[in-house]
């Protein structure tokens, strides 16, 4: 039926011939690599464990891809990506969804991913305290902002604290109410650089444009009517 709550999904999804349900093989494949990460197992790739990496995401995001820390000493911002590459091989099971796939989707109340959610969700998401396989890029700064050396690499990160726009921005406000010893740890390095994200923004707006959208959000109740 038209005015079934449903049928925007299911139109939605046959319309770009897409599907939400994996294949049992690429289940199991992405099943096959657990639920934790053995740096142990891991001696070429940089140990960054012990550094206060953080994620910030909306409060709905289901995964968490990425993290950064900033080393006040090195004058260094250090960003972490998922390093998908190390459970998706070519032609396997997984790869050959995520090509069917090509891209993740997000409705109101759920989204369809283009990996497995043993992966999305799990072993390549930022879980608070659980150590996971990154690419991590490290941008070291001058004095004055600019940046004098780039690198990428293999590490494996462990993120301390998830944050959501929201918590971040009250956090920037001032409002430094409810934190714990974790919290300090990343706000000594992250409220300094904020001062420096915005002198680098102020500089480069000098000669670049600066644009804003607003974000449409749609709630939907218990029966998926907004």
């Amino acid at each position: 039926m038209l005015d079934d709550p449903w049928v925007d999904e299911k139109i939605s999804l046959a319309l770009y011939n897409k599907k939400e349900e994996f294949s049992k093989f690429a289940i199991l494949e992405a099943e096959s690599y657990g639920d934790f990460v053995d740096k142990s197992m891991y001696p070429q790739r940089i140990d960054l464990t012990e550094k206060y990496f953080c994620t910030i995401d909306p409060v709905s995001a289901k995964d968490h891809d990425d993290a950064i820390y900033f080393d006040k000493d090195e004058n260094a911002l250090y960003v972490a990506i998922a390093d998908v590459s190390e459970y998706v091989y070519l032609n396997g099971n997984i790869d050959k969804e995520a090509k069917e796939r090509g891209f993740s989707i997000y409705f109101p109340h759920k989204s369809v991913p283009m990996l497995p959610r043993a992966l999305s969700e799990n072993i390549c998401s930022l879980k608070e305290n659980e150590d996971r396989i990154k690419f991590t890029f490290k941008i070291v700064l001058d004095k004055n902002n600019n940046v004098i050396k780039e690198e990428l690499f293999e590490a494996i990160i462990n993120s301390k604290r998830k944050y959501s726009y929201e918590r971040v921005d009250e956090f920037l406000a001032g409002k430094l109410e409810n934190i714990d010893k974790t919290d300090e740890e990343i706000l000594s390095w992250l409220l300094p650089l904020w001062k420096k994200i915005k002198h680098i923004r102020y500089e480069r707006l000098k000669t670049g444009l600066d644009f804003e959208s607003d974000e449409i959000r749609m709630s939907l109740d218990e029966n998926r009517n907004d």
